[in-house]
């Protein structure tokens, strides 16, 4: 029996999480790598629909189609979704792959000005400040989100957009600090 399968017939009270951690210890890169691998595949998907959408409405702009021809073309092709799409896949990409352990230089006035990114650019939020919380399944938005802070009103969990976005994201605060402000 080698150690790993020791730890789990122990019966740690954080199995998991201290499992994986064993694995990355024996085998260190190959999860990041195999990430590495997953996340480029997710940037090709989206950039095989969002290219040839681009140059079909570069052609119309230049045939002088009008406003609401363009407009119709971006709603029925789903354009802006895939683009948010592959954009949160390259911050992904960036602060986890491309990203050194020892690049942790996270000065106050980044906190700072990462508290202040707008939370409605994290979530989606209605006209009354509400969106669906990201902590549990949700219906009907119960996460009131005003003033770069939130708070669910169903599990009861809060923070500022820094905490949102490192949940939201899977991230660790310094990466999220980064993302946020710059």
């Amino acid at each position: 029996m080698n150690q790993i399968e020791l730890k789990l017939n122990k019966g740690y009270k954080n199995g998991l999480k201290e499992l994986s951690q064993e694995i990355e210890k024996e085998s260190p890169g190959w999860i990041k790598e195999r990430r590495k691998e997953y996340l480029l595949g997710k940037i090709f998907e989206c950039l095989v629909f969002i290219k040839p959408f681009e140059a079909w409405y570069g052609e119309a702009t230049e045939r002088g189609a009008d406003y609401l021809t363009k407009r119709i073309i971006k709603i029925f092709s789903k354009y802006e979704k895939w683009k948010e799409r592959l954009h949160k896949i390259i911050m992904e990409y960036k602060f986890t792959i491309l990203r050194n352990p020892g690049d942790n230089k996270i000065t106050p006035a980044m906190i700072e000005r990462a508290n202040e990114y707008p939370i409605e650019k994290v979530v989606k939020v209605n006209k009354n400040y509400f969106a669906l919380c990201i902590f549990h399944q949700d219906k009907h938005p119960s996460m009131y989100c005003k003033r770069n802070f939130f708070h669910c009103f169903s599990c009861g969990a809060s923070g500022s957009v820094i905490d949102l976005y490192m949940k939201l994201h899977n991230i660790d605060f310094s990466a999220a600090v980064e993302f946020l402000c710059s």
